[in-house]
């Protein structure tokens, strides 16, 4: 029901401020029952600073809790397969600032927004087992 997703973001330029961003993966299984199903993606851990990679399952599930902090809400693109792409908004502008001056990591939570139900679940591809999952940053120079 829910997942964390890490990202290097090391390569952002410095004394540029973030645009856009936009989260793309693949969605290789949708099982029965997700007619009905909506998910959320935000922050992990409230500022995306966290890491899912090194979370035990009890944190991570936690840290992906984006119920009031997000930048996609009730999104539907998750009820079938295929490549998604998804326009973040928001306070992932700022959140990605913070991050790069904290380190080089920012990591997203995906969150299904009702967990009810038997087995119903969406399955996003991890690195290495298909398209990639890519966070699409856009920079700016600053206005003087």
């Amino acid at each position: 029901f829910r997942g964390g997703l890490r990202f290097d973001i090391a390569g952002l330029p410095a004394g540029k401020g973030v645009g856009t961003a936009e989260l793309s993966f693949n969605v290789s299984y949708a099982s029965s029952g997700l007619e009905t199903k909506t998910w959320s993606i935000g922050p992990y851990g409230g500022d995306g600073l966290g890491d899912p990679e090194v979370d035990s399952g009890s944190a991570m599930y936690a840290a992906c809790d984006v119920s009031v902090d997000n930048y996609v809400a009730a999104t539907m693109d998750l009820r079938t397969i295929g490549v998604k792409r998804l326009s973040l908004s928001g306070q992932v502008l700022s959140d990605l600032d913070a991050a790069r001056a904290q380190g080089s990591r920012f990591s997203v939570a995906v969150k299904m927004d009702d967990e009810t139900g038997p087995d119903t679940f969406a399955g996003i591809d991890r690195y290495d087992q298909g398209p990639s999952m890519v966070l699409r940053v856009t920079c700016v120079a600053p206005v003087d």
